[in-house]
């Protein structure tokens, strides 16, 4: 609690000798990261993972760990940040889950933005691909016992694939992170649109999304924001059904495209971000429905 107010009073002081994001005479904000070089920040980061069959809860999985965020350079045109991930704790015990938690364990994310904080691309997506890729083989053959081991490896190291998978899949904290950055909203406008964006299948798909500044706080600098995001129902049962005929074992036969149900998925954000760019809390609730399975991916960033 200490550390949340000394970094309020800080930013507070910072913002005022910048020029405002938080605009009284019309109730607009615009965030946009005013982070200056050598700039620390640190933050507990808690995953939740339900699945639920029919009304039976079937997996319930807890994760946290540590993020220190690093402004490594700043300039006219674009912000270098350094992510760092550490002490990662899993509700699940097993040595398997223990070592794929541990494969992020002390990695370095060099993460490039706009000058606006917007995201533009991860610099070391190839260190992050090796260094993975090493760590994956290594648990692949500790593990070779395991009747789906190779199942298990082929899906992380599909997520690590490409530099796009590695940005759509592996960093989702900082996506929401900087989900908000580089736009300016009113307090109580319903902003919507579509855009297209990878799915975590590693293909593009339609995402309609409404967005809100439902709060704002002119005393104590900051705002709530809000955006609520919807996939292409469609588009991704059609993705989905795909990769279910690529993983179906040779001679099992699977149902006809046009008898498959629906998938859907929806996306609640909500985060509490200062005048200076930083953000202070967020949680993002993530709900997938396919083949009567409902799963709720829940993650909480907490600055610290």
């Amino acid at each position: 609690m200490f550390r949340k107010f000394l970094f309020v009073s800080v930013a507070i002081a910072f913002a005022a000798t910048t020029n405002a994001q938080i605009e009284p005479k019309d109730s607009t904000f615009q965030v946009i990261g005013y982070w200056s070089k050598g700039e620390k920040q640190s933050y507990s980061v808690t995953e939740s993972k339900i699945k639920i069959n029919k009304t039976d809860t079937t997996s319930k999985e807890l994760t946290s760990y540590k993020l220190d965020v690093e402004v490594l350079d700043s300039t006219e045109k674009n912000y270098k940040l350094q992510w760092q991930y550490s002490n990662y704790q899993s509700s699940d015990k097993s040595g398997l889950a223990k070592d794929l938690s541990g494969l992020a364990e002390g990695m370095k994310v060099i993460v490039i933005t706009n000058e606006n904080g917007e995201f533009q691309e991860i610099e070391n997506w190839k260190e992050i691909q090796d260094v993975t890729k090493k760590a994956i083989g290594m648990i692949q053959t500790k593990y070779a016992s395991l009747p789906n081991i190779n199942q298990i490896v082929s899906s992380v190291k599909e997520q690590f694939a490409t530099k796009e998978l590695i940005e759509t899949n592996c960093v989702k904290e900082l996506m929401q992170f900087l989900s908000f950055h580089g736009g300016k909203y009113k307090l109580g406008e319903v902003l919507t649109g579509k855009s297209e964006q990878m799915s975590g299948l590693g293909k593009p798909i339609e995402n309609n999304y409404e967005i809100l500044l439902d709060e704002l706080n002119f005393a104590d600098n900051n705002g709530v924001f809000r955006m609520s995001q919807t996939l292409d129902s469609k588009q991704l049962t059609d993705q989905t059904y795909d990769l279910l005929k690529k993983m179906m074992p040779k001679g099992n036969k699977i149902m006809p495209r046009d008898k498959m149900p629906e998938v859907t998925n929806t996306t609640e954000l909500a985060s509490r971000i200062h005048n200076a760019g930083w953000v202070i809390y967020s949680i993002e609730t993530k709900t997938t429905n396919s083949l009567e399975v409902q799963s709720i991916e829940e993650r909480i960033i907490d600055i610290q």
